[in-house]
């Protein structure tokens, strides 16, 4: 009874330490978890209670040879993996500004959050209308680095009107 309370205890605080370094970095959470069962792997074998190991293993590898081989042919056949490992749109979010990225076209417009332009969509705004937002939200630099993006991709060619000092040199480049 008293192995089982402290391997629960232990278990609760392996999972618990397992979140915390997730909330940090989920990539060295995930070097942790590896660290961690290559040692638990190492101990079994040096405590010689690793032999099922290497039966299950043994009987794995065929199976996942073949299963890797077939999965690029397969999962063009499923809609649903498409979906679940390809969102269709990517949205970014800052304090004046929503970007939506189709990922198939490459299409992207967006939505104004804030200020006198409010609730407007980025295509529907006219070249004033533009370097106003730009102004607008040149306080907040994730703002302006995502009008930036929408510009270079929506707008190649536009140029802030009158050279204003503000004005970013990245539209500068072909």
């Amino acid at each position: 009874m008293l192995r089982v309370l402290l391997l629960l205890l232990l278990l609760a605080g392996v999972v618990l330490g397992l979140r915390r370094l997730y909330r940090k970095s989920p990539r060295r959470m995930w070097q942790w978890l590896a660290v961690a069962a290559a040692a638990g792997l190492v101990a079994l074998a040096l405590a010689g209670r690793a032999h099922w190991l290497v039966a299950v293993a043994g009987a794995a590898l065929p199976v996942l040879g073949k299963l890797a081989l077939l999965l690029p042919r397969l999962l063009p056949l499923l809609p649903f993996a498409a979906r679940l490992f390809a969102g269709r749109r990517a949205r970014l979010r800052a304090a004046w500004l929503e970007l939506t990225l189709d990922r198939k076209s490459g299409a992207v417009d967006g939505r104004v959050l804030r200020g006198a332009l409010a609730g407007r969509r980025l295509s529907g705004l006219g070249d004033d209308e533009l370097q106003a937002l730009r102004r607008d939200c040149g306080g907040d630099p994730q703002s302006l680095a995502l009008l930036h993006a929408y510009l270079q991709r929506a707008r190649p060619g536009w140029r802030p009107a009158g050279g204003d000092a503000g004005a970013a040199d990245d539209f500068d480049e072909p």
